[in-house]
């Protein structure tokens, strides 16, 4: 389980805000229509509040999001003041570790609150999954509360005008294989959509179970953005930095995508993004 603020290292909440995938599509409607309660709602692990600020509006009780992270918090928080959202309109924040937060919930709320819906997304592969699910079912979800995972592996790139859709990956490994070692969870549980966890053993229902590989369209700028917020990049940047020798693992793909500029004379503009996604939803 982690419980030091790894998502402030080098890239800042706004980043993630800006950059981060938000909810699939589809998924909202999916994990919608297996709502049976529209009372409380708990985002955990929810970062800058993509699936926070998604699902809030369809429940009339308590409405909560928590994060570890100050800097994703704080851009939340961004959000709270512009659109007004705060006790009054029981929406809240609360910072800490997403075993030790409910606790904290339990002593805001009460020893007997519980949810009609509980989100986490591109997270669960920090925390101990037993403990961290056994919590969820028994100390958070009403009955026939729904909890929803979800999350996404990327996987590569291809140029647009690559018809062999080898010649992204390659430039994608110069940046990638340099800082795979350095994510502080195991990154084939991510790979694999957590598979080899068997997370329906700890609820009593599995309504969805959904994966999906897609390759979408994104402009140079985003696609750099978004590879600059991975926590194994940052963590390498910080590590390595001051080394004499050090090479910023993102200089070494941009140039490979400038030798591929210059082989073609055209302009690299937008590439297809590859992603792995899945989701999935248990019912207490």
């Amino acid at each position: 389980m982690i419980k030091e603020d790894i998502w402030s290292v080098g890239s800042d909440g706004k980043n993630y805000s800006r950059f981060r995938p938000g909810v699939q599509p589809g998924y909202f409607e999916k994990i919608t229509n297996c709502l049976e309660g529209h009372q409380n709602y708990l985002d955990l692990a929810c970062g800058p509040g993509t699936s926070f600020l998604k699902f809030k509006d369809l429940f009339s009780g308590v409405k909560i999001a928590t994060d570890l992270s100050d800097a994703q918090l704080k851009e939340l928080k961004a959000v709270f003041e512009r659109e007004s959202l705060g006790e009054e309109n029981n929406c809240f924040i609360l910072a800490g570790d997403s075993i030790t937060i409910g606790n904290q919930i339990k002593e805001k709320f009460g020893e007997d609150i519980r949810f009609d819906l509980v989100t986490i997304s591109q997270a669960l592969h920090y925390f101990n999954y037993k403990d961290f699910c056994e919590m969820v079912s028994t100390d958070l979800l009403k009955p026939k509360g729904i909890f929803a995972v979800s999350g996404y592996f990327h996987i590569g790139f291809d140029f647009l005008d690559d018809p062999s859709k080898k010649l992204g990956d390659q430039a994608y490994a110069l940046f990638y294989d340099p800082i795979d070692d350095h994510f502080i969870f195991d990154r084939k549980e991510l790979r694999s959509g957590y598979k080899e966890k068997n997370l329906s053993q700890y609820f009593q229902k599995t309504l969805i179970i959904n994966e999906m590989v897609e390759s979408s369209l994104s402009t140079l700028e985003s696609f750099l953005g978004y590879v600059k917020t991975f926590s194994g990049y940052n963590l390498y940047i910080q590590k390595n930095k001051d080394k004499e020798d050090f090479i910023d693992p993102l200089e070494l793909m941009i140039g490979k995508i400038k030798e591929h500029e210059k082989e073609t004379g055209v302009e690299v503009k937008e590439v297809y993004s590859k992603m792995y996604n899945f989701l999935y939803v248990f019912q207490n």
